[in-house]
């Protein structure tokens, strides 16, 4: 069963959290608060397989800078990380335990999940919050498709 969220910056931290098995997360962006690096260490410790999808170089060269950062660090803690190597990977898609997908214009970034950064939800925008096993198939497939093009960061 899906639970209720109100709030993107909420739900895929909640789901990750809540991992028992897997969690796959596709980001153009991986620049992780708070809540969602909690939620990711948590899920691996506890013993989920934890992957993480983001393009080998963004649009944005800074960022990358400090995505990769967070990324080797996220990597020394067993999380499963690559770069995609066919450009620009801008999808925002979240994966838990085959049961829970999101589809969304959220950014896994300080940017879009801290809103006294600015002064309105500038990158906070809309999603697809769903239990359809139809669409977590779909989804994973093109991750898998995604994952064989690219490589450990």
């Amino acid at each position: 069963m899906v639970r209720p969220h109100h709030d993107l910056r909420d739900a895929i931290p909640t789901e990750i959290a809540q991992a028992e098995r897997s969690v796959a997360l596709t980001t153009p962006y991986l620049i992780p608060d708070r809540s969602l690096w909690r939620a990711m260490i948590l899920a691996v410790e506890r013993g989920a397989k934890v992957r993480v999808l983001m393009p080998a170089r963004s649009d944005h060269q800074i960022v990358d800078v400090v995505g990769h950062r967070f990324a080797h660090a996220l990597v020394r803690r067993s999380v499963e990380l690559r770069g995609y190597t066919r450009g620009m990977l801008h999808a925002k898609v979240a994966m838990v335990d085959g049961r829970w997908s999101s589809v969304s214009s959220f950014n896994l970034d300080l940017f879009s999940s801290n809103v006294n950064l600015f002064s309105s939800n500038v990158n906070l925008r809309i999603g697809v919050l769903t239990s359809s096993l139809e669409l977590h198939d779909a989804l994973a497939a093109q991750m898998e498709t995604d994952w064989t093009y690219s490589r450990p960061l």
